[in-house]
């Protein structure tokens, strides 16, 4: 049987288990027998050790206990052990000489036999001692009572970030469980069972904040950042930031505390021994090679956020050989796909001061802090990066005529189609002309390639230019007046001058796939172009080529993805007779299996939506309300944030209110209500973030559910719903297009004759 498993974490096992047998494996022995590994075992191998020797002191009974400690320790009088760590044990305490209660931190019995943290222990307690702010804890001296060394700090009443994940931890599950004892029945093999009933979930906490206040995580994270940016410009880095360390006291106000493996920033001595420091889950990757600045204090607090944004650590695994290489070589999954309510801001905040490149993360705390305080101020953060197609897509809604537009990318068609040609016409020169120049013929063709790409890419931009309309194109919307017909045409007629070129070089390269894919797709959005301008002989024409171009392509390429969906949109767009719609648009379903993503999923839903209108108007009404329902899932935002475009919007509202339309008509009235009324609810509940669009189709959604109330006889609910309506319409200008300017029809559609 072979072992599939990575090699490295073969030998980190192998290295454990010699350690637990007492031997004293060499590193550089492992590395020099495994050469091609010998990288990452420099750096696994010695963190496996670290465990090992943490794992024996915490089996074996320490020397310093409750049991063990002197009654006092000074002027000190030991109450209570409060907590242990990897350096020391915490006890509170009362210093008598001041009467006040304190917190004595005494290092750990296993760290009393080494001389070297012994010696780390004193000084870096007093390197903290130098550090006075609000959010750090403050330690009052350094001591020794016969030979033990401790430190004081306050005593701050409160528990530990990690405290809090644990309890929402608990709190989730306990949700979780209830939604399983919410389902009555399990399916399973033609059978219907009562399921097992889960245990009872813990009562959640009535003190203390909630999980989901993202207000108060960026608060605590902006104070934590404070501190530490204080602690940086004092030359002390902290080194093990996680939720352990930051105190939430009884306010609110969060303290840092526990700097046991600070170093002074330009100090070189006991703290730069080669060896790992820190807690593994939050530590950063150049940790890993003993390097450490202010940076690495930014990324253990950014791993603290995101657990307390996820409830899990931005690396786990089952052994620290591979949380290392995890740290060392991939990227945590963004919070947002494990909690989708997570805002974008916050999420992008997080993976920003988690990068796994210390150049690209924050450059100090303050500026993480900034960036969580401007986020709970709902102010813009700096962190947000605009992508290119979020600046296309507001430069296109602040400018629908693009007239400007029109004439600057036909001029860059112009040349991108003269350079695509000469380059072109080279080519074939060198090739047929000297057998001889072959490298420069390679070399040319590669040019030319590069050329074509350029000018297709340019041809996009010309139709997206042409293509452009006011306002959204779902079903009942008009298509613009007689001066965007003009502007469509001139701009048609300039595409078809270009594309005869296109479709000679595809046919005299009929190799290059791409190229008659990307002609096909033209001859398409020119069809549509006609079809716009009530010209159905060119349309047809035009619709024509492009199919004979898809299928040339299909045959090549098989069942690619790409292709399939343009045959998809060509289904969706090219004319076809009124008896075989229904086939056409069940090919275009067919063509749309399995698509995901939420541009291709959503043409899907447009397939389903029309064949829901044919079947409707062929008097198919359990048909066409079953194709409504699918059509309105699909019409969706992404899993993503991908919001919903105007006419896919419109698309969507006008699929759910044919829905309860039919399902009305056939007397599930209170379902169809039901209906209605959860897509108000949504609608409100993204408080226009999606898109302002879909408040202008709420309007319509409000009267037919007046409609609907009226006819059950509730003429109040009806009233009170008009007169939202009315609202709305009055506020965001309803009553521009047919039927009170929203996309549903007043009743059901008539057969056509």
């Amino acid at each position: 049987m072979t072992d599939d498993r990575d090699p490295v974490d073969v030998l980190a096992e192998d290295f454990a288990d010699r350690l637990r047998r007492g031997e004293r494996p060499s590193v550089s022995d492992y590395a020099s027998r495994h050469p091609e590994h010998a990288e990452q075992i420099r750096v696994v191998l010695p963190a496996v050790a670290q465990m090992e020797q943490l794992k024996n002191f915490r089996k074996s009974a320490p020397t310093v206990t409750a049991d063990h400690l002197p009654d006092r320790l000074g002027d000190f009088r030991i109450v209570r052990e409060l907590g242990r760590g990897g350096m020391g044990v915490v006890f509170e305490a009362v210093q008598e000489s001041l009467g006040r209660r304190v917190a004595l931190k005494v290092l750990a019995g296993h760290s009393q036999l080494d001389p070297e943290r012994r010696e780390r222990f004193i000084r870096e307690a007093k390197a903290a001692a130098r550090l006075h702010h609000t959010n750090i804890v403050p330690v009052f001296g350094v001591a020794e009572h016969e030979g033990l060394p401790y430190y004081v700090m306050q005593l701050i009443p409160g528990h530990g970030l990690n405290v809090l994940v644990n309890r929402w931890k608990d709190e989730t599950r306990g949700e979780t469980a209830a939604h399983a004892r919410a389902d009555s029945t399990v399916v399973g093999r033609g059978r219907t069972k009562k399921p097992r009933e889960p245990k009872p979930a813990p009562p959640p906490a009535t003190d203390g904040p909630a999980f989901g206040d993202w207000a108060l995580v960026a608060t605590i994270g902006a104070q934590a950042a404070r501190a530490l940016h204080y602690a940086h410009q004092k030359g002390v880095l902290h080194r093990d930031v996680k939720p352990a360390n930051l105190l939430l006291d009884e306010r609110g106000e969060v303290w840092v505390l526990d700097f046991g493996l600070a170093k002074l920033a330009n100090h070189r001595g006991l703290t730069e021994t080669g060896h790992i420091v820190g807690t593994l889950h939050y530590l950063a990757p150049e940790c890993l090679h003993s390097q450490a600045d202010a940076r690495s204090d930014v990324y253990g607090l950014g791993a603290t956020l995101y657990e307390l944004l996820t409830l899990t650590c931005p690396f786990d695994a089952e052994s620290p050989a591979q949380i290392m290489k995890q740290i060392a070589d991939g990227d945590p999954r963004p919070p947002r796909t494990l909690n989708p309510s997570i805002p974008r801001d916050l999420e992008t905040i997080v993976l920003k001061a988690i990068d796994r490149d210390p150049r690209r993360r924050y450059a100090s705390a303050r500026e993480l802090a900034d960036d969580l305080e401007a986020f709970a101020d709902d102010r813009p953060i700096r962190a947000r990066r605009e992508s290119a197609p979020e600046r296309a897509w507001r430069w296109a809604r602040q400018h629908p005529a693009v007239a400007a537009l029109s004439c600057c990318t036909v001029a860059a068609l112009a040349l991108a189609t003269a350079l695509g040609w000469s380059g072109y016409v080279r080519t074939q020169n060198a090739l047929t002309a000297e057998a001889r120049k072959r490298d420069e013929a390679e070399a040319l063709s590669k040019k030319l390639k590069a050329n074509l790409a350029l000018s297709l890419e340019a041809f996009d931009r010309v139709f997206q230019a042409a293509a452009a309309e006011e306002g959204p194109r779902g079903p009942g919307v008009p298509r613009g007046g007689p001066m965007l017909q003009r502007e469509t045409a001139n701009r048609a007629t300039v595409l078809e001058s270009v594309l005869a070129f296109y479709d000679k070089f595809a046919e005299e390269n009929e190799t290059e796939a791409g190229l008659r894919f990307e002609a096909a797709k033209a001859y398409r959005r020119v069809g549509e172009m006609h079809a716009w301008m009530n010209q159905p002989e060119k349309s047809a024409i035009a619709f024509k080529r492009s199919k004979e171009l898809l299928e040339g392509v299909r045959t090549r390429r098989g069942d690619d993805s790409d292709v399939r969906y343009e045959l998809l949109v060509w289904s969706l767009n090219a004319p076809v007779e009124a008896a075989a719609a229904e086939d056409r648009l069940l090919e275009a379903i067919k063509y749309g299996e399995g698509f995901d993503a939420p541009p291709r999923r959503w043409a899907v839903g447009t397939a389903y939506l029309r064949a829901g209108v044919v079947r409707e108007q062929s008097r198919n009404a359990k048909g066409a309300e079953e194709a409504y329902g699918i059509a309105s899932g699909l019409l969706m935002p992404g899993v993503d944030g991908f919001g919903l475009p105007p006419n896919v919007q419109a698309e969507r509202m006008y699929a759910r209110g044919r829905q309860a339309l039919l399902m009305f008509e056939r007397g599930e009235a209170e379902t169809a209500k039901a209906l209605l009324e959860r897509t108000v609810e949504e609608v409100r509940a993204t408080n226009g973030s999606q898109n302002h669009h879909q408040w202008d189709h709420l309007g319509p959604i409000l009267r037919q559910l007046a409609d609907f109330h009226q006819r059950g006889g509730d003429e109040a609910t009806a009233a009170r719903l008009r007169l939202e309506a009315q609202r709305l319409s009055e506020g965001l200008g309803f009553g521009r297009g047919p039927n009170g300017g929203g996309p549903f029809p007043k009743g059901p559609l008539k057969k056509k004759d």
